[in-house]
């Protein structure tokens, strides 16, 4: 069989979910390019204008608070082709959320059946989120579509050696852009050592997993480490003040103590009642929402 008539039959079998993935991908980029508004995706221009800063040698002055610098390099770099950076990192999100709608696909039909992932991506496909995050050019939906990638190789029925490669690599290309990525590899090496009763099979899959990992992130660890003396640069203490708006001026001025060098510590010991506004009989359910709280911020 020709190379022809192999495109022409995996176009057959796949046409449903191509077909979906191509008009997900044609209704975002008519509201991307004839609709949004510039002025409500800033944060494209700042993450540009941070790795810019760091391609011309000077990221020992880039702090980003909220995120590796893996996306801000990214989207310095690409700008040379394209000399737009606004287009630049629209053309990427639009993409991601294409590659998510796509795989999505192959990703549920991997674990129950054709019908089953065919709905599960037009759920994906129809969700807002997803096309806001595809529409509005941010640093989120790109390490997203690496997650899904690794989860395609990852949900393969036969695991070979190279899936689990190119699965730690993208997973690990995702964590230079998004922190959270590492919970998913945590999720996938508990996988692999569960998965069967195959003990010595699974340890060398975890091993090689976690290798391949390492290696695709040292470089972001050495930048960190070098630069901050720190191996993963973050300030948790920053999400806590986007998402505590209404709090009394005792409350602001504690936990502004240590914004810019926060740790994950100081989030998990910081008093949310400092303000010791709460009713007695509020006091439990407020302690469960502030530890939900706090997992969050870990997490973000």
């Amino acid at each position: 069989m020709s190379l022809t008539q192999n495109r022409y039959e995996v176009i057959k079998h796949n046409k449903y979910p191509l077909l979906i993935t191509l008009i997900f991908l044609l209704c975002t980029f008519y509201v991307s390019f004839f609709i949004d508004n510039p002025a409500s995706s800033g944060d494209a221009l700042f993450y540009f204008f941070a790795g810019k800063q760091i391609l011309d040698g000077e990221g020992d002055n880039v702090k980003i608070v909220n995120a590796p610098v893996g996306g801000p390099i990214i989207f310095a770099a690409l700008d040379n082709f394209f000399h737009d950076p606004y287009i630049t990192i629209k053309i990427i999100s639009l993409l991601s959320g294409s590659v998510i709608v796509f795989l999505s696909f192959f990703i549920i039909k991997n674990i129950f059946g054709f019908k089953i992932a065919l709905l599960g991506q037009l759920f994906i496909a129809i969700n807002p989120k997803m096309h806001f995050q595809s529409i509005i050019p941010l640093n989120e939906i790109l390490p997203i579509a690496l997650i899904f990638t690794s989860f395609y190789y990852i949900t393969k029925k036969e695991l070979l050696p190279y899936h689990i490669i190119f699965a730690a690599l993208f997973l690990g290309i995702s964590f230079m852009i998004r922190y959270q990525a590492l919970l998913v590899c945590i999720g996938i090496v508990i996988f692999f050592l569960v998965r069967d009763r195959k003990i010595r099979k699974n340890v060398f899959q975890s091993f090689l997993f976690v290798g391949i990992f390492l290696i695709t992130i040292s470089p972001l660890i050495l930048y960190n480490y070098s630069n901050f003396g720190t191996f993963l640069d973050n300030d948790p203490a920053v999400g806590m003040f986007d998402r505590n708006h209404f709090q009394t001026p005792e409350w602001i001025e504690e936990a502004s103590k240590n914004l810019g060098s926060s740790s994950i510590q100081d989030i998990i010991f910081f008093d949310f009642n400092f303000s010791n506004s709460f009713e007695s009989r509020n006091q439990l359910s407020n302690s469960c929402l502030c530890l939900h709280f706090k997992l969050y911020l870990i997490i973000y």
